[in-house]
């Protein structure tokens, strides 16, 4: 096991946490307050790791309108690759910036324990 994997109870405890405690306290609408993930395909990750010399990925979370739920905001992640710079700090590499997220719902596997942490 990776130093970062979790197992599948952690993975859920801390799901269900954010959802009980996090998920639909704001005014915004369900698109956005009841957002639990996003997919990212592996044709737009393979795309991202084409840039040269990356030392990473990071993930910003942003709103915008999405004509699949009425054209409301929905969450999105902008990713952007890192590179290192002298110090060992990730520095983003603004050369190519990415928003290839679908979030969920609409794109959740409704069979998947980690969708439904909390039963």
């Amino acid at each position: 096991m990776s130093a970062n994997q979790i197992s599948l109870a952690e993975a859920k405890a801390r799901l269900c946490d954010f959802q009980t405690n996090i998920l639909g306290l704001s005014d915004w609408p369900a698109s956005v307050s009841q957002t639990k993930a996003c997919l990212i395909s592996m044709d737009d990750i393979n795309a991202i790791m084409q840039e040269q010399d990356l030392a990473g990925i990071r993930c910003y979370l942003g709103l915008r309108q999405d004509s699949d739920v009425g054209n409301q905001k929905v969450i999105s992640l902008i990713m952007v690759g890192t590179t290192l710079d002298a110090d060992g700090n990730h520095i983003d590499d603004t050369s190519a910036i990415y928003d290839l997220t679908m979030p969920c719902p609409n794109t959740c596997d409704p069979g998947s324990a980690l969708a439904n942490p909390c039963k």
